[in-house]
C-alpha cells in the first residue's frame, strides 16, 4: 500500500470523483493514465506529487495499484466501476451520494488548476493514445522498462516501481521540497494508522 493511500485516501477519492465527473465515458485504464499525468506534472512543477501514490511499470504504462483496484471496490465511497458487457472495460463514475463540492475543499486553487490543465489537455484522448504518451522514448515508464529489462511476457504487470523523484533529481530546490513534503506525508500517514 502506498503512503499516498495511507495519508490521502480521502483526497485521492475526491480527485477520482472529480475527474470522473468531468470526463464522460471514463474507463479505468484512462483514469489511471490521467492520475499519473497529474502526478507527473505536479512533481515537475513543485518537487513532489499530488497524490503520493506509487506507480509501477506495467505493460500498458504506469499503474497505481490502488487506482487499478477501483474495479474491486477501492474508493467505493467516491467512485464506482461497472464492467461493460459491450467492450469488457470498466467504466468509472462518481458515487451519487458523495458531495463533490464539499470534498473539493481539500484542494486549493492551484491544485485544481493543475488537475484541470491535464483534464483539458488529455480528457478527450483514448486510453491507447495516453499509453502512447506515457510510452514515449524519454518517458519515465520507457526509461524504467529499458533500465530494468522488463518484457511483460507473463501477465503484463511488474513489481518495478517508477521513481518519480528522478524527474527532479537535478533540481536542488525541488528535491528539498520533495524531502520536506515526504516528511509531512509520512507523519500524516502515521497519524492515520494510529
Amino acid at each position: 500500500m502506498s503512503i499516498g493511500f495511507e495519508a490521502n485516501e480521502e483526497k485521492i477519492g475526491v480527485l477520482l470523483a472529480y475527474i470522473s465527473s468531468k470526463i464522460s465515458n471514463l474507463n479505468l485504464r484512462k483514469l489511471i493514465k490521467i492520475i499519473f499525468l497529474i502526478d507527473e506534472l505536479y512533481i515537475k512543477e513543485n518537487g513532489y506529487p499530488l497524490t503520493w501514490l506509487d506507480y509501477f511499470a506495467w505493460k500498458k504504462g504506469p499503474v497505481a495499484p490502488e487506482i487499478y483496484d477501483i474495479k474491486n471496490g477501492t474508493f467505493s465511497k467516491y467512485v464506482k466501476a461497472h464492467k461493460s458487457i459491450k467492450d469488457g472495460k470498466y467504466y468509472v463514475y462518481p458515487v451519487n451520494e458523495f458531495n463533490l463540492d464539499a470534498g473539493l475543499d481539500l484542494f486549493g486553487e492551484y491544485h485544481l488548476e493543475v488537475i484541470d490543465s491535464i483534464i483539458n489537455e488529455y480528457g478527450s484522448f483514448t486510453a491507447d493514445q495516453l499509453s502512447e504518451i506515457t510510452h514515449q522514448s524519454e518517458s519515465l515508464w520507457s526509461k524504467t522498462v529499458s533500465e530494468k529489462g522488463l518484457d511483460f511476457k507473463d501477465n503484463g504487470k511488474s513489481t518495478v516501481k517508477l521513481d518519480l523523484i528522478s524527474l527532479i533529481k537535478d533540481d536542488e530546490e525541488k528535491y528539498n521540497s520533495y524531502i520536506e513534503a515526504l516528511d509531512n506525508i509520512m507523519f500524516t500517514a502515521s497519524l492515520n494508522q494510529a
